[in-house]
């Protein structure tokens, strides 16, 4: 993905489907300097777990 692109999907409100390695990822932030997108990927579940 070229860093235009990258950063019109970013700046998107509506969520678009992003596939990096066969996985969905979201653009968290697009870095211009380096020129690369920060992701996280989707499929990652999260845990609310109650602490004593």
């Amino acid at each position: 993905m070229n860093l235009m692109r990258a950063k019109e999907i970013k700046e998107d409100p509506n969520m678009k489907d992003v596939v990096y390695n066969e996985e969905y990822v979201y653009i968290d932030d697009v870095d211009d300097e380096r020129q690369k997108a920060i992701i996280h990927y989707l499929n990652v579940m999260v845990l609310n777990l109650k602490l004593m």
